[in-house]
C-alpha cells in the first residue's frame, strides 16, 4: 500500500490544498453575502 510514499504525500497535499481553497472560497462567499445583505438592509 505504501509502495510510493512520495506519490501518497503529493496526493494528500493536493487534497489538503483543495480543502483549504474550498474553505477560503466558502469564507469569501459568506463575506460577500454578508456585505450585500448588510448594504441592502442599511439602505
Amino acid at each position: 500500500m505504501l509502495s510510493n510514499p512520495a506519490n501518497t504525500d503529493k496526493r494528500q497535499w493536493r487534497i489538503s490544498l483543495m480543502d483549504t481553497m474550498a474553505i477560503i472560497a466558502a469564507i469569501i462567499n459568506m463575506l460577500v453575502i454578508g456585505i450585500i445583505v448588510g448594504y441592502w438592509f442599511m439602505r
